[in-house]
């Protein structure tokens, strides 16, 4: 037995404590741009941009990365 999208966006929301509506329909229901950069921040990381089309965008830490964002993020590279 599954979830009708409207079900589980009334659930996540309700495990999350606040609506998420809004977050919803903008990477849902829209074709707008995603901004990422707020929870990116929250990790210590950034996207960064180049020109080769192989190697575009990268996922990498941002040089303001406190030192616990650094710990954790070395951690999981370690893996």
């Amino acid at each position: 037995m599954g979830f009708t999208p409207a079900q589980f966006r009334a659930t996540a929301s309700q495990v999350a404590g606040t609506d998420l509506s809004a977050c919803f329909h903008r990477a849902l229901d829209t074709t707008a741009e995603l901004d990422y950069d707020e929870a990116l921040a929250w990790y210590g990381l950034e996207l960064q941009g180049g020109n080769d089309p192989r190697t575009r965008w990268q996922l990498v830490m941002r040089p303001a990365a406190s030192a616990s964002q650094r710990s954790h993020l070395a951690s999981l590279v370690a893996r």
